[in-house]
């Protein structure tokens, strides 16, 4: 049975899964505060801005607000800035139904609390629309999987029903979905990965080969078994799609903002992503600090996130701190 999709995001991410849902036969309307980019993918069918060279499927209708976008909607996709979470769902709330499903796609921590984005969106959900949260992670490039390649993600969520159900709506030959129960654990490592996709885009600018980023990933996925552990997770995510699977793909992604972030970091030049000229979102070097202070609190030993927030604090140049690190390992 065909279902209507609402998504709150016309960035990369958000039109892409606008892309996988149309195609699965779904209609979807999709909504964001880019006015320039919902008139293009009305007029033009593109979104030139986040996926160049794509033909958007004709079953994605742009809304002109977050109202029309989703009333009569099944399904209510966000896809966001971690930022923004919660003024959106601020926003939402009064207009979400009992029968509406909510799938996060947004990755990050929040700023005051240092919990995940999801966490904090399952605070502000009413109690009779928390079952309703699903969270999907995994290794998902939009640039990649809007072109039917083969991809495969996790759905988690408090109701295992639900997650059921919004995998019958996405799931088909090319998309496909698993289900686990870790939704605080697949949470962290969808954001801890993006710091650790900096520390290899430095090596990647340092001109430094397989093996160093081999020493990179090895102990970043210690890491995160480790972090998962202290703060009462399953260690065994840290092994999962959510964990190395995203881990890969983002750290080894030469197109990826962090990876990219972290060379112009080897250049010597530290400076916030924005004053280097760099117009979308680096997830990682908002993670960076929060995760640093989230370690600290928490008393946990996280040589990689301490490195990399040293070095975005101007404390050692890149090099020289990359070069003492493994020194030392």
């Amino acid at each position: 049975m065909k279902k209507q999709i609402s998504i709150i995001g016309s960035g990369n991410m958000g039109t892409a899964m606008a892309q996988v849902f149309a195609g699965n036969g779904h209609k979807v309307h999709i909504w964001s505060n880019e006015k320039n980019i919902l008139k293009e993918i009305a007029t033009r069918r593109t979104n030139r801005k986040y996926l160049s060279g794509v033909k958007l499927h004709e079953n994605i209708l742009p809304k002109p607000s977050h109202v029309e976008c989703i009333a009569g909607a099944d399904l209510v996709v966000l896809a966001i800035p971690s930022d923004e979470m919660p003024k959106v769902i601020i926003k939402i709330i009064p207009i979400l139904l009992p029968r509406m499903k909510i799938l996060s796609v947004v990755k990050g921590l929040n700023k005051k609390t240092l919990r995940t984005t999801t966490e904090e969106t399952l605070r502000m959900l009413p109690k009779n629309l928390k079952n309703n949260f699903v969270k999907m992670t995994g290794p998902a490039i939009a640039s990649e999987f809007v072109h039917a390649m083969p991809t495969a993600v996790e759905l988690s969520s408090p109701s295992p029903a639900s997650a059921r159900q919004v995998k019958k709506i996405l799931e088909n030959d090319y998309f496909r979905v698993r289900i686990i129960s870790d939704i605080i654990g697949a949470s962290l490592c969808a954001s801890l990965k993006n710091v650790y996709a900096i520390l290899l885009g430095i090596t990647d600018g340092l001109d430094w080969k397989l093996n160093t980023k081999s020493i990179i990933l090895t102990l970043a996925l210690d890491e995160m078994e480790l972090i998962l552990k202290k703060l009462h997770q399953d260690p065994a995510t840290a092994t999962s799609l959510s964990g190395i699977g995203d881990l890969i793909t983002t750290a080894l992604n030469l197109k990826s903002r962090n990876v990219n972030y972290g060379r112009h970091l080897a250049r010597g030049r530290i400076a916030s992503p924005e004053a280097l000229g760099m117009k979308q979102t680096v997830e990682g070097y908002n993670a960076t600090p929060l995760f640093a202070r989230l370690m600290r609190k928490k008393k946990i030993s996280t040589p990689l996130i301490f490195l990399c927030d040293d070095i975005l604090k101007k404390k050692k140049p890149p090099k020289q701190a990359m070069q003492n690190f493994i020194k030392n390992i």
